[in-house]
């Protein structure tokens, strides 16, 4: 009811603003009810909140890094304790140079990057702009070291331990250890040009090396150590039973044990310099080598049950029988498997 004293109903100015107020408010609410009404649904459920974008699978970043790499020529294998986040960064490359040995133009097998021009193409890989923002993230440990945990270390170890389940129920697996010792396909299959271990094809040898006998070479041998190493040699070119050569379409299955001992005669005679020149050339046709500090060691000894070839030299007779009488390493000249503790 108006003041009798102020005059009729709105004469005040109080009164006249909020009056004005009002009505422009009314307008504001009938223009955006009709703005509404022309525009797209789309565009209408975008401004009341757009639908959140599902997060990207971990796998999916895993894989999308790994296809990257792989485009630009590296090879990542996931291996337990490799220097890159549980992974071997591998490209294919022209093989170590050995005097004697003419390697064809296209025997290109994958090593291990060890230039830092190789590092930083890895790092061009995940160059802002070419490629996701959350996959140069989650690959971020390996282009950009840093310690502490992180998504990549995290997955990659979960990826060991399913490995390592799965062995557990296939007990005896078919291995890819991409190691040739056929590699222009003699014995049948295809020609390979990208493994990671290989034997040099008898060809790619001078015609006087051919001609030399491993009794010319390791001369201080008695004649049935001599067979015993000869024995060695070809089950270390061979490789473990069961594993699927590349080029072939069936894998290696042998009987072989997978250690040797060769007692040598009087000390001096230089049995060290021969087996030290011997493993270096393994080393050269992608063979990983590991040296034992001591035989009795029954913990700790993870690199030897991980490298190619494992080797002792100058070891006493009773230290070797308590080596050779220990559990692990039974399973593992037998072609066995084992998790622990000879993995820890």
């Amino acid at each position: 009811m108006p003041d009798p004293y102020s005059g009729g109903t709105g004469s005040t100015k109080q009164e006249i603003a909020i009056f004005n107020q009002a009505q422009e408010l009314k307008k504001a609410r009938v223009f955006s009810s009709e703005k509404d009404e022309g525009e797209n649904p789309k565009d209408s459920e975008d401004k009341k909140g757009k639908k959140k974008k599902e997060p990207v699978r971990v796998s999916e970043l895993y894989n999308k890094g790994i296809a990257l790499l792989k485009a630009k020529g590296y090879i990542l294998d996931l291996v337990e304790g490799a220097p890159h986040v549980n992974h071997r960064i591998l490209k294919p490359a022209a093989p170590p140079e050995v005097k004697g040995i003419k390697y064809p133009h296209t025997f290109k097998p994958l090593q291990d990057i060890t230039e830092m021009a190789d590092f930083e193409d890895i790092e061009k890989v995940f160059y802002p702009g070419l490629c996701e923002d959350e996959v140069r993230t989650f690959w971020e440990p390996l282009h950009r070291p840093k310690p502490g945990d992180s998504d990549l270390a995290s997955f990659t170890a979960r990826l060991l331990k399913m490995q390592k389940i799965s062995q557990s129920k296939n007990f005896y697996p078919e291995f890819d250890f991409a190691h040739t010792f056929d590699p222009m396909a003699r014995l049948g299959g295809t020609v390979v040009t990208n493994p990671r271990i290989w034997v040099p094809d008898r060809d790619w040898f001078d015609p006087v090396l051919r001609q030399v006998k491993l009794s010319d070479v390791f001369t201080i041998f008695p004649e049935a150590e001599l067979e015993i190493l000869k024995l060695i040699i070809g089950r270390i070119g061979v490789g473990r039973s069961n594993h699927l050569p590349p080029g072939k379409d069936k894998a290696v299955q042998h009987t072989a044990r997978m250690a040797g001992v060769v007692v040598g005669k009087d000390p001096g005679l230089g049995k060290s310099e021969c087996f030290n020149s011997m493993t270096a050339a393994f080393s050269k046709c992608g063979f990983s080598i590991w040296t034992f500090k001591s035989t009795e060691e029954r913990f700790g000894v993870k690199s030897f049950a991980m490298s190619d070839i494992s080797y002792k030299d100058d070891t006493s007779l009773s230290s070797l029988k308590k080596f050779l009488s220990a559990e692990e390493t039974k399973i593992m000249i037998t072609n066995g498997l084992t998790s622990s503790p000879i993995g820890q």
